[in-house]
């Protein structure tokens, strides 16, 4: 289930460009995020984030979110 966190969560990666710099603005850990969206993608069937080594950029299915 898409929860209010996880909108949270993929607006600030998306802005800051990386887990590690968004975990810093949400005051978590970046394992913290990096399970989350792990999770969440499992939920969904599908994936949210293309991974370019440590950058991430939106799919079009978490652009669509």
């Amino acid at each position: 289930m898409l929860e209010r966190i996880h909108l949270t969560i993929v607006a600030e990666v998306e802005r800051r460009g990386s887990l590690t710099a968004a975990a810093e603005v949400l005051c978590v850990t970046q394992s913290v995020l990096s399970h989350s969206m792990k999770k969440l993608e499992q939920q969904l069937g599908t994936d949210i984030w293309l991974r370019e080594g440590r950058s991430q950029r939106l799919t079009q299915a978490g652009q669509k979110r």
